[in-house]
């Protein structure tokens, strides 16, 4: 759900990825992912792997979902200018992914250079380890949820509003 308040109170953009094992990826992963290949790897909430910090693991810890270390800039409009309906409504775990993708898709068309939350998550990069790790997204609300929960372990969250990819609908 987009959070329905004025563009003036601080808004903060905080960026997901979809870290390893992810069932709903291409079977190899692209060159330019800047990951290494898959591996049968146990993870934990609250390591520190693909350049973030994993806050979510499912099936004993061989897929999850990864946060950045830090939030990304505050005072991020969720538009790109206009209001405009993205239709980029999914919310669920890895949705986030997706609803980036429709966002930046509809919202681009507006001012090229934009400066936007779901764009600010996709041009997020980070070094780690020698690799970059450049496949940021803005998550759904479900996994900013997901996330939320775990805001002592991944290091908290601050006294303000987060950005969610999935758009609120109203009738």
């Amino acid at each position: 759900m987009k959070f329905l308040f004025s563009l003036l109170l601080p808004v903060v953009a905080l960026c997901a990825q979809q870290g390893f094992g992810n069932p709903n990826a291409p079977a190899s992963v692209p060159a330019n992912s800047g990951r290494p290949a898959p591996d049968s790897a146990i993870h934990h909430i609250g390591e520190r792997f693909g350049g973030g910090i994993v806050f979510y693991v499912y099936d004993h810890g061989k897929h999850g979902l990864i946060a950045a270390t830090s939030d990304q800039r505050a005072g991020v409009p969720w538009y790109n200018g206009l209001t405009r309906y993205t239709g980029a409504h999914a919310d669920g775990l890895g949705e986030g992914a997706n609803n980036t993708k429709i966002i930046i898709s509809k919202l681009i068309k507006d001012d090229e250079n934009g400066f936007f939350a779901a764009k600010v998550c996709a041009d997020y990069s980070v070094k780690a380890g020698g690799i970059v790790y450049k496949d940021w997204y803005l998550p759904s609300k479900y996994e900013l949820n997901l996330l939320y929960r775990q805001k002592k372990t991944v290091g908290g969250f601050r006294n303000e509003n987060y950005w969610s990819s999935t758009e609120y609908k109203s009738n």
